[in-house]
């Protein structure tokens, strides 16, 4: 088994950078040549916001929108958790942490602190009981991929997507910077093979997602009083769409 793990973990002799995790706070991994993580390339998805070079204020943090201050975990702490693979393997029992600023799923073999090279043959990871698929998304008209969680189950799935952001902050009183990541969460459907797509918080962007059977939802959105405006509303009305299947 040691050996498969090996094969879709990343690994030194593959040329991919390994992790050695000196402390549980973001700022102290050290990647292959030697620098701190969050001074590498910024993945693209997250260079809209991207200020390695320079400061920001508090102010253009609010209007930007960037959501909460936190790391760069979607939990700090490890987890034991199991990977299913599409060809039925399960390894359960393993240490997993979800490392959202680098898109990693990440896990502790002999010491070392290692992450999937082809999330591609994952089928689902269950961690701390929520589960995790990787798979394409529609961003601005080109295909992605990267992990979401499954909110909702059925043939068509209610994901969200973490999203963390790096950044410089200024603080106040004080003649100097801070590093700062910024976590927030963008809510989408998946039906069938296609691509996840975004979905936000509102009536016409649910109607408009589920149009097939808009009149349904509809009468059933009106008979329940929902407004959908948060993500639990809309959880509740993808679940009866399902029904309708």
């Amino acid at each position: 088994m040691k050996s498969y793990l090996m094969r879709i973990f990343l690994i030194f002799s593959l040329g991919f950078a390994l992790f050695q995790v000196k402390g549980q706070g973001q700022g102290v991994e050290i990647d292959k040549s030697g620098q701190p993580m969050h001074t590498r390339t910024i993945p693209p998805q997250h260079q809209d916001y991207a200020t390695d070079n320079a400061s920001v204020n508090s102010k253009s943090y609010e209007n930007r929108n960037l959501g909460s201050e936190g790391s760069m975990y979607l939990m700090d702490d490890w987890c034991t958790g199991t990977v299913v693979l599409y060809d039925n393997t399960v390894f359960s029992g393993i240490k997993l942490r979800y490392n959202v600023y680098f898109q990693q799923m990440q896990f502790i073999e002999d010491g070392d602190t290692l992450a999937f090279s082809n999330p591609d043959e994952i089928k689902s990871i269950i961690m701390d009981g929520r589960e995790f698929i990787h798979c394409e998304y529609l961003d601005e008209g080109t295909i992605q991929k990267c992990y979401f969680e499954i909110i909702v189950e059925g043939d068509c799935r209610l994901l969200s997507r973490n999203v963390v952001s790096y950044h410089k902050k200024d603080v106040a009183g004080i003649d100097c910077t801070k590093d700062v990541f910024y976590k927030s969460c963008n809510f989408y459907i998946k039906k069938d093979d296609g691509p996840a797509t975004e979905i936000s918080c509102k009536r016409r962007a649910v109607y408009r997602a589920l149009s097939d059977k808009e009149e349904q939802v509809k009468a059933y959105v009106k008979e329940n009083k929902l407004k959908l405006k948060t993500p639990e509303e809309m959880a509740r009305v993808i679940r009866y769409y399902n029904t309708l299947l």
